[in-house]
């Protein structure tokens, strides 16, 4: 059993899985990197890893969801909402390559992780002290919906349609299928429609871009679980392969071209890279292991597919980004040094 306490010493090392790719038309490469340890969003030239400027947020933030070039409220530009686990809080950002604006409001519920949005007009934030998953206005902030999941929640992820939600619940060993009613465009409700039973201590959890699978990263058993969302299917909403991988499994995500999944390996220093062409004989197997640098936690790929970008948490001490060559599943820099403890990517192109 993980108690609280536990569950602190598990984000301490294992951050945060949630990373997200956007697009602002007409700006240069940036990459955002919430800071455990600094309290601040790190911004650094995605392409030659130059340091920009680092911003204040609220407490020991967690994750980061981004919505692109999108216009709501008074403002243009990159939305980026930040979990603050320590303050209960999420900032919203407003930049524009390295300008920024920012405000904050409650997260509604206790120790928020995870996070993501249907860009921009909802906000869907993890509460891993309450059990809960709440909905918050993607622009004022206020408390729009809140739906109970299963045991010390921490990953979450949107379909790209943005009709479902899976959530991760690392007690339950489950994950929390919830549909999503958009009530308007920036009001939504969630409820449960299921629970889907998974490996140990799930923590990471990705869509495929189809929308027809979901991976779950099981930290404890060193295994990915492939849940099948396809609706039409006899096995909906259960799980279909359980592919081993490395020393405990934290983030995952999938490349725009939907044929390969990336998981860390927070024990071993290394990114899995596992085949998810149908069409391969060696589908749903692990293809290639990568090292990169000291206790990675988040992974995301830009929208090209041609490179990846791992943040490494280094025991909440001065971190660093590794980057990939998504092509050819190579290295091409390690060191890339940012904030203590950095946890997930936002990332505009």
């Amino acid at each position: 059993m993980v108690n609280k306490q536990g569950l602190t010493k598990i984000i301490l090392i294992t951050s945060a899985i949630i990373l997200m790719v956007v697009n602002i038309v007409g700006a240069s490469s940036f990459a955002y990197f919430p800071s455990y340890g600094s309290n601040n969003v790190t911004i650094i030239n995605a392409i030659t890893g130059t340091f920009l400027k680092s911003e204040p947020v609220g407490s020991k933030p967690y994750g980061i969801a981004t919505t692109g070039n999108q216009i709501y409220g008074s403002g243009s530009g990159l939305y980026g909402y930040v979990t603050n686990s320590g303050d209960d809080t999420v900032t919203y950002i407003i930049s524009s390559g390295t300008t920024f604006s920012t405000s904050t409001y409650s997260a509604g519920g206790s120790h928020p992780i995870g996070i993501t949005t249907n860009d921009g007009g909802s906000v869907f934030v993890v509460n891993a002290y309450s059990d809960t998953v709440s909905v918050l206005d993607g622009v004022q902030g206020f408390l729009t919906s809140t739906a109970t999941v299963g045991h010390k929640p921490y990953g979450i992820a949107i379909t790209p349609d943005g009709t479902m939600l899976y959530v991760t619940n690392t007690e339950d060993n489950t994950v929390s299928v919830l549909a999503v009613t958009i009530e308007s465009d920036s009001n939504a409700t969630v409820n449960v429609a299921t629970n889907v039973p998974v490996g140990s201590q799930p923590l990471g959890v990705t869509v495929s871009w189809d929308g027809t699978k979901v991976y779950v990263a099981n930290s404890r058993d060193n295994t990915v679980s492939v849940i099948d969302t396809n609706v039409n299917n006899a096995t909906y909403n259960t799980v279909i392969k359980t592919i081993k991988v490395g020393s405990y499994p934290v983030g995952v995500t999938i490349n725009p071209a939907g044929t390969k999944a990336y998981v860390t390996n927070n024990r071993d220093n290394t990114i899995s890279v596992i085949d998810t062409d149908v069409n391969n004989a060696t589908y749903n197997t692990v293809i290639k292991t990568i090292n990169v640098g000291n206790c990675p936690i988040g992974v995301t790929i830009i929208p090209n597919g041609e490179r990846a970008y791992v943040a490494n948490y280094n025991g909440g001490n001065p971190g660093n980004i590794s980057v990939i060559n998504a092509i050819q599943d190579t290295v091409i820099n390690q060191t890339i040094s940012i904030g203590n403890g950095p946890t997930a990517i936002g990332m505009c192109t």
